[in-house]
Parts: structure tokens; C-alpha cells; sequence
């Protein structure tokens, strides 16, 4: 089974996104932010990521910086799911070769899981 990794620190959003994803037949890990999604990484590789980024201790970003300067994580497929609406930085993201940006605000699960299933099928 294809292993998902969700970074989100807002527990309600995770745990959706969890059970969602569960549901649909794939393992799911959680991190809180990118600190624990690195140590995640090691423990349980997964196959996929779906991250926020807006978190505390590492946010994002930074754990996308972390993450794309290891050779064996350079082509994991990536979502972001965050509040972040502004194009500037959003256009950041091009430089960790990120597959798919959904904003919170307009975004919908079923389409969430669609790109998920596109990404990963198992």
C-alpha cells in the first residue's frame, strides 16, 4: 500500500486529511511540521507528501529546502495545501518542483484525493 505523508499542524485539517485518504486505501503518516516530517521520512518513507505551509518550528519551506537537497527525495511527488494566496509566494514553490498547490480557502477534497490517486495509483 502507497504511504502518504501529511505535515500540517492544525490537527482537525490532518486528521481529515488522514481519514480521507485512509479510506481511499493508502497508509497515512503525520507530522506536525517539517521538524517531524524530516525524522518521519527516515522511520517511514513514504510515497507521496501532502504539506502545509504555514507551521511552527519548520515551516514548509524550509522543510521543502531540506527535502529537495537530498538526491533520493529530488522527485517525490509533493501537494501543497495552505492559506497562502498570495502569487509571490506561491512562486516560490516552483524551485522545489512542487506537483500540485491547493489553497485552503477554495480547495475541495474530492479534488485533493483526485490528484493523489493521479500521482500515486496503486
Amino acid at each position: 500500500m502507497p504511504i502518504v505523508l501529511v505535515v500540517e499542524d492544525d490537527h482537525d485539517t490532518a486528521d481529515a486529511l488522514s481519514t480521507a485518504l485512509t479510506a481511499r486505501g493508502y497508509i497515512t503518516t503525520v507530522a506536525p511540521n517539517g521538524r517531524e516530517a524530516l525524522r518521519a521520512l527516515t522511520t517511514r518513507p513514504p510515497d507521496l507528501i501532502i504539506v502545509d505551509l504555514l507551521m511552527p518550528v519548520m515551516d514548509g519551506l524550509a522543510f521543502l529546502d531540506v527535502l529537495r537537497s537530498y538526491l533520493r527525495w529530488s522527485a517525490l511527488p509533493v501537494i501543497v495545501v495552505t492559506a497562502v494566496s498570495d502569487p509571490a509566494e506561491l512562486q516560490e514553490l516552483e524551485r522545489f518542483n512542487v506537483s500540485k498547490v491547493f489553497i485552503k480557502a477554495s480547495y475541495n477534497l474530492p479534488d485533493l484525493l483526485e490528484t493523489v490517486s493521479r500521482l500515486l495509483p496503486q
